[in-house]
């Protein structure tokens, strides 16, 4: 199936803490947790069947104007009882991101729930994407060909 006929959501996504994610819809615009924002994954916690958590870390500093404090704030003052709780495992410069959900029909009696964080591998990404992103490091590959 496709990503379309997923209600969006792509078929598999490899999770490994320590490496950059990008979310991939705009979750919480005021709060800065939008689509194309690049952060670290810090912990997955698997709360119950329906309910998980990944924690990011910002990776890139944004534009002057939205400091990286900035960028999920009010996400992780709602988050805050649950890190005090935590926190020798969860960091409090860390902003949560919750699964999502998408119904997909899969016949005429036959429907699907699919649970799924809205993020993609960010360890790679197009010189499109990279826009507006501040980066230590870079690898560009210039072919005349």
């Amino acid at each position: 199936m496709s990503a379309v006929e997923l209600g969006g959501l792509p078929y598999k996504i490899p999770l490994a803490v320590g490496y950059p994610y990008m979310i991939t819809t705009n979750i919480d615009f005021a709060d800065g947790i939008v689509n194309g924002a690049i952060g670290v994954l810090k912990n997955i916690e698997l709360l119950t069947e329906d309910e998980h958590y990944a924690e990011l870390e910002a990776q890139n500093e944004p534009v002057d104007e939205f400091p990286v404090e900035m960028v999920g704030q009010r996400c992780r003052l709602k988050a805050k009882p649950h890190v005090i709780c935590k926190r020798d495992v969860l960091g409090f410069k860390w902003t949560p991101v919750t699964t999502r959900s998408a119904n997909i029909p899969l016949g005429p009696k036959i429907k699907c729930r699919r649970i799924q964080f809205l993020i993609m591998t960010a360890y790679a990404i197009t010189i499109q994407k990279s826009q507006g992103g501040t980066f230590d490091k870079i690898l560009y590959r210039y072919d005349k060909s």
